[in-house]
């Protein structure tokens, strides 16, 4: 983890999703969380990529662009997490088969239990 509050990317379409994604993981870890529009994600070249400790990407039906960046922050060494609503991916996805797929909508626990496995240095909050 690069600094004491890891700073987690939600590369999403959906700013509702984002939103709510962003506030599960903002009460439950002392982090930084940062919303981005896939096709942000898209332009910015690779020395221009912030230093994020971990991302949440979302995967569309028509995954190929998302396939790209997953790509991208795999050679980056960025760990990620896929997200979908498709019944096709829930189960992994080709090519990467370490990376966990959570469903949306977020539920039961899942979207945390899957950043914290992938943050295990990560610091939950005092309520």
């Amino acid at each position: 983890m690069s600094k004491a509050h890891p700073h987690i990317a939600i590369v999403e379409q959906e700013f509702l999703i984002a939103v709510d994604a962003q506030y599960l993981i903002g009460e439950a870890l002392e982090c930084r969380v940062t919303i981005i529009r896939p096709d942000e994600l898209e332009r910015w070249a690779t020395t221009d990529l912030p230093a994020f400790d971990f991302c949440l990407l979302d995967l569309p039906i028509e995954a190929t662009p998302a396939l790209a960046v997953a790509s991208r922050l795999q050679t980056l060494g960025i760990p990620f997490a896929f997200t979908s609503v498709s019944e096709l991916n829930r189960h992994g996805v080709t090519a990467f088969d370490d990376v966990p797929v959570i469903a949306k909508p977020y539920g039961d626990g899942v979207l945390l239990s899957v950043v914290g496995r992938m943050l295990p240095d990560a610091r939950l909050r005092q309520n």
